[in-house]
């Protein structure tokens, strides 16, 4: 039934699931982000270990005993929302993002440059953008 928590050992193949959380690592839980889940692969009864694909496609063992909850998390169109205006985005705490290139010389290493050809360099000198 879907928004259960059960044992990832008792699902059977290729089965959905989310927010992944080990037994005794409390550090390791995956797949709690908006519209994404995780599939069950292959059960190792013998040494009590799972065998799941990630949502970046990845193949990951686990621990038997991870506790799961069955189905896909919802709100899957996050993503495509618009907030309109900064003003809502720092309220949620997000910085805004300023081009380097934008920038005086003395903020940024690519700073300070209006239309020239030279390449963008880091701050040792190397250069940091590949011309194809």
């Amino acid at each position: 039934m879907l928004g259960c928590r059960v044992p990832v050992r008792f699902l059977r193949k290729f089965s959905i699931f989310f927010c992944l959380n080990h037994p005794k690592r409390s550090n390791l839980n995956l797949a709690i982000s908006s519209g994404v889940y995780c599939s069950f692969l292959q059960n190792y009864k013998d040494f009590n270990l799972v065998k799941i694909k990630l949502p970046s496609g990845e193949n990951y063992v686990i621990s038997g005993n991870s506790m799961v909850t069955l189905g896909r998390s919802s709100n899957i169109y996050k993503k495509y929302q618009v907030y309109g205006s900064s003003k809502k985005l720092k309220l949620l705490g997000r910085k805004p993002t300023v081009r380097g290139v934008a920038m005086n010389p003395v903020d940024h290493a690519h700073g300070g440059r209006t239309k020239t050809n030279s390449p963008e360099v880091s701050i040792w000198g190397w250069v940091a953008k590949v011309s194809r």
